[in-house]
């Protein structure tokens, strides 16, 4: 099961109808931008992940901001998503490539560029609720939120991404994901518990938590997001994460 699997059975289906409505979409728009923002959000917390010093800040921000208290609050959420500051997770997270990851989302899933910024500050503090509410039911330290944030990593990067209903184009709805992202960036600069049984995640993250997909589709979408300085390696980008996370409170 990956991430956005998760995401969409632990909020259940009323709750994601409630997504759908707030930002104006149909459900398959909303369930098809999702199913990118969450992949790339998850993507953006594992690498942050790679060296202790990013896994201990990560960690150290879970215990301190993200319990899993918002899982009930998804109303107050939806209605005020400025106060649970989803906008300053994004900015940790993408920093200035949110634009480009919001206008390939908005192109292949239809929702409106505003809307989909709407819904990129939904879903941010809601994943990152969930993985603190994982963190404090197991009580693993950052290690072990390491591997499992890697291994989540390393499955959406290996999926197609989902397509939507409507979509009429090839290779489902955002199967040409790292193209776009490429077009965009040239124009600007811009099961059980929770989260399942952690045991099996781990076992799963084990076998090969380095390894990427950066052929096509979502893997090529994730890369593109997250080389921030167009150089094709994300890891000198991975200390200004680590800083956002350090210095600013939720």
């Amino acid at each position: 099961m990956n991430f956005f699997e998760i995401f969409s059975s632990q909020l259940g289906a009323n709750q994601m109808d409630t997504l759908s409505d707030a930002v104006g979409g149909d459900k398959g728009q909303t369930n098809a931008a999702i199913s990118a923002m969450v992949p790339l959000i998850v993507s953006a917390l594992a690498r942050n992940t790679k060296t202790p010093e990013g896994a201990n800040a990560l960690a150290n921000a879970l215990d301190r901001d993200h319990d899993g208290g918002i899982l009930g609050m998804i109303p107050n959420l939806v209605n005020k998503p400025e106060v649970f500051k989803g906008d300053g997770i994004l900015g940790h997270v993408l920093g200035n490539k949110r634009p480009v990851a919001q206008s390939a989302v908005s192109q292949s899933s239809g929702l409106s560029p505003e809307n989909t910024g709407k819904l990129f500050a939904i879903v941010a503090p809601i994943v990152m609720g969930m993985i603190g509410a994982k963190k404090r039911q197991e009580g693993f330290g950052a290690d072990i939120l390491s591997t499992l944030l890697n291994g989540f990593a390393r499955n959406h990067e290996n999926d197609q991404p989902q397509g939507n209903d409507n979509d009429e184009g090839g290779g489902g709805l955002l199967g040409t994901l790292g193209g776009m992202v490429a077009g965009a960036a040239g124009g600007g600069n811009g099961g059980g518990g929770l989260l399942g049984t952690i045991g099996g995640m781990v076992a799963g993250a084990a076998g090969g938590q380095n390894q990427q997909n950066s052929g096509g589709g979502m893997g090529s979408f994730i890369s593109a997001i997250l080389d921030r300085d167009n150089d094709g390696s994300v890891v000198d980008d991975i200390g200004g994460m680590i800083g956002g996370f350090l210095t600013n409170r939720k």
